[in-house]
Parts: structure tokens; sequence; C-alpha cells
């Protein structure tokens, strides 16, 4: 899976040899962001991203692009983070707000003590807009290396297991893991 997206800045080629699926994940409010010049023509210029764009396309399967509108109120900023876990997730038919909620109430302290305390670089909360499932959102835990992923939930270590197994069972009454991506960022396509 390729990644080139300027916005996010995540890619998970590092994870796989070849592209199998090329997304473009872009954050924003507005549509037109998706106007002009591609993130690989900015970074590379027109000539180039040609180039390289006609070698990825040997390599893609399917291709997908969709929206994603990031929630600040639910999200600690990440820097320079260099690895990300990102869960979607479909929230139960009708329990999206309470989702969200217990995202702010009940997972964001457990994440900003998770900062704190140097286990993650950050969080952040995406809802998933036109080209993805209606209703679905995304989690994304950024660390700061690749290692840090291997301690496992970060709530465990600040809150108990007992908390935190209830923390993920109530998650389970209002919505459904749909996939878990692991990309790594890179710097030269992120800002």
């Amino acid at each position: 899976m390729l990644t080139p997206a300027r916005r996010s800045g995540y890619d998970a080629a590092s994870i796989r040899a070849c592209a199998i699926r090329h997304r473009r994940v872009t954050s924003g409010l507005l549509y037109g962001i998706l106007d002009g010049q591609s993130a690989q023509q900015k970074a590379l210029g027109t000539e180039a991203a040609a180039r390289l764009a006609e070698k990825i396309r040997k390599c893609v399967l399917t291709q997908t692009t969709y929206l994603l509108t990031r929630r600040d109120d639910l999200g600690i900023p990440q820097g320079e983070a260099t690895a990300a876990r990102t869960a979607v997730v479909r929230p139960l038919p009708g329990k999206q707000d309470e989702y969200l909620n217990y995202i702010k109430n009940d997972v964001l302290p457990v994440m900003k003590k998770a900062k704190a305390a140097g286990k993650i670089a950050g969080y952040t909360v995406s809802l998933r807009g036109v080209g993805a499932a209606t209703g679905d959102l995304t989690t994304t835990t950024h660390y700061n290396k690749f290692a840090d992923l291997d301690a496992g939930n970060p709530a465990i270590a600040l809150v108990g297991e007992t908390a935190a197994t209830a923390l993920t069972a109530k998650a389970t009454t209002l919505a459904t893991n749909v996939q878990v991506m692991v990309r790594r960022r890179v710097a030269d396509l992120s800002f």
C-alpha cells in the first residue's frame, strides 16, 4: 500500500514490497484541496511525478480515494511521529454521537496521559466522507518509533489491564473495527 498524500504523510510501502493498493488520504474540510497539482507533483515536479506514477501503475490493483475530516477537538497533536496505527471504525446504527462522546470522555483522557508518559506521540480522530462507507471514522495512535508499538495498548500501562479491558468492552457496544493499518510517516510527503 502506498500513501503519497502530503497531508497524511504516511505510507506503508515499507511494510509491503509492492503497491497493492494506492490510497490518497487527504484530511480537510474543502474539496478544493484536490484541485491542482498532486502531492507527488508538488514534491517531485511534473515530469518526475509522471515517471513515478507510470511505475506505480504497474503495481496498482485497486485505487480508492476518500475524504477525511479531522476532529481536532478529539485529538492530540502528533508532531513528527514516525509510525501510526490506524483503526477504521464503524459505529453501530444510531451510535456515532455516543461513540464520539466515548472517545472524548473515556479514551482521550487516557491518551493524554499516554502522551505525557511518553507512550505515544499523539492521537487523531477523523470522520470518513465521500468515497468511504457512510459513517466510518478512523482513530490513529501516533508513535515516535515502530518499537513503541511492541508495548501494546498504551491504556494497559496507564490504567491497568482491568480498566483497559472495560474501556475496550464499552467500545464494542458502540462500534466495530473494520480494518487496522500500520503506516510509516514519509517526511518528504508531509506538511
